[in-house]
């Protein structure tokens, strides 16, 4: 029996059925994946052979995982070695270190107390954890990922160490022993600690029930900012980097801007020219024809994977109930400042 498959025997004993998925085409810009559920008739067929598991599974309810998502190997590397030493170990946490068999590393958290809760709460619930566990406690205030805030001098560590706040969402991540399609290695484990149970502190929960209480109501798919200007999520995305969903926000941004040359810029600047021209001149001619807008309900799922619906839609100062197919707005290009390229000689690799 295999690592992984060792690993989803356990985990099948403890939630059932669960999704997993592994690459069966891919290159550096077109990436296919076929999903099972696991166990399954599907999977057992599909993984015949001796030997051959899934490469990915699903994050649990009760798992946090923590990746650092730094351009290198070496600077992930370092910055492993301060979460486990000066975070994880002296709060004394249960947790499991692995290498992804690329150039991250990841920490394997379970809360048994957040299957609990109810499954809209878990992203807000597992988010604070994180918070409390790297000394931070701005998502109160609605801090958008502690951008330009400083703590005793220094920036926020989730900021300067890239950690990814997406995986508190339903998210896939490497599976135990999974083999790595870059690299040709696979995820193995180099340390484990065992300090018990690890429970939700009395902090977090007061930080989550305070949230709640002073937190902006909104509604999924039911409202629509009356102005483009408005809509805090747009600003985000054109101002900010991103290395998950960047197709999804391509498109919602040729839909809601209709901007080719801006879009351009975004994605010079931002994503170093992950996209073609001629990708995006095909995007932006597409939606150019297309008669409405995307509403909230669309964007909030985008959102939703970014773990930023919390921070983002909470944020909108103007919602008017509208029906979600609203007529074109024009868009105040002024709030949507473009950072200048900075040039370096760095070569940046895509994230796990």
């Amino acid at each position: 029996m295999t690592i992984t498959e060792t690993y989803f025997e356990k985990y099948k004993e403890k939630y059932g059925s669960f999704k997993v998925a592994t690459q069966v085409f891919g290159d550096n810009r077109l990436v296919i994946w076929k999903h099972f559920k696991y166990p399954s008739k599907e999977y057992d067929s599909f993984f015949s052979y001796p030997n051959e598991d899934a490469t990915d599974r699903e994050i649990f309810k009760d798992e946090i995982v923590i990746e650092g998502d730094l351009p290198f190997r070496r600077l992930n590397l370092n910055s492993a070695v301060i979460i486990q030493l000066h975070y994880l170990d002296t709060k004394e946490l249960s947790y499991e270190k692995w290498h992804s068999g690329n150039k991250s590393y990841h920490f394997h958290l379970f809360f048994p107390e957040l299957l609990e809760y109810e499954d809209k709460d878990i992203p807000l619930l597992k988010e604070l954890i994180i918070r409390w566990i790297f000394e931070c406690d701005r998502i109160v205030k609605r801090c958008r990922m502690c951008e330009g805030v400083k703590k005793n001098g220094k920036r926020c560590f989730i900021i300067k160490n890239r950690i990814d706040m997406s995986l508190i969402n339903k998210h896939l991540i490497r599976a135990e022993g999974g083999y790595n399609f870059k690299s040709g290695k696979t995820k193995r484990l180099l340390i484990k600690r065992n300090k018990g149970v690890n429970k939700i502190p009395l902090y977090v929960k007061f930080m989550f029930k305070n949230y709640h209480k002073e937190k902006h109501t909104y509604h999924y798919g039911k409202y629509l900012p009356n102005n483009i200007k408005d809509m805090v999520c747009i600003h985000y995305f054109i101002n900010h980097s991103f290395n998950d969903c960047r197709k999804r926000i391509l498109i919602i941004l040729a839909n809601v801007l209709q901007d080719k040359s801006m879009i351009k810029k975004w994605n010079d600047n931002l994503l170093d020219g992950y996209f073609s021209d001629n990708h995006i001149n095909y995007v932006c001619k597409y939606h150019s024809t297309y008669p409405y807008k995307f509403g909230c309900k669309f964007i909030q799922q985008t959102l939703n994977e970014l773990g930023l619906v919390h921070r983002l839609c909470g944020s909108c100062s103007r919602i008017t109930k509208s029906n979600s197919k609203v007529k074109r707005i024009e868009f105040d290009y002024s709030l949507a400042k473009l950072p200048k390229k900075k040039h370096s000689n760095n070569i940046h690799e895509r994230s796990e």
